[in-house]
């Protein structure tokens, strides 16, 4: 990766493009990803699982949020833009007594 760097900072805009393209094309093989995958994998059980670490949990608990806060975000935004246009509009919101 520090390869990468070294080369783009002498290269203009328009050279920079075809360069990160060609990178691409090189290092992001199916072949090169699937084995950096494992690797990754590989490493990550022995770093963590096999010693009993919490770290698996604490990643599946953080991940786990991030991603439902992801997949759910587009409907709250949906919902906040709602309210916001009936508020310019002036029409009364609805709310739910409890």
């Amino acid at each position: 990766m520090s390869n990468l760097v070294k080369q783009a900072q002498n290269l203009k805009l328009k050279d920079a493009v075809p360069a990160l393209t060609k990178h691409a094309q090189e290092q992001w093989t199916p072949t090169k990803l699937q084995g950096r995958f494992v690797t990754w994998r590989d490493s990550y059980k022995k770093k963590y699982i096999d010693t009993g670490s919490p770290r698996p949990l604490y990643d599946l608990l953080v991940y786990g949020f991030f991603l439902s806060y992801a997949i759910a975000w587009p409907n709250e935004y949906r919902h906040l833009k709602h309210a916001e246009a009936s508020k310019l509009h002036g029409e009364a919101q609805k709310t739910v007594q409890v």
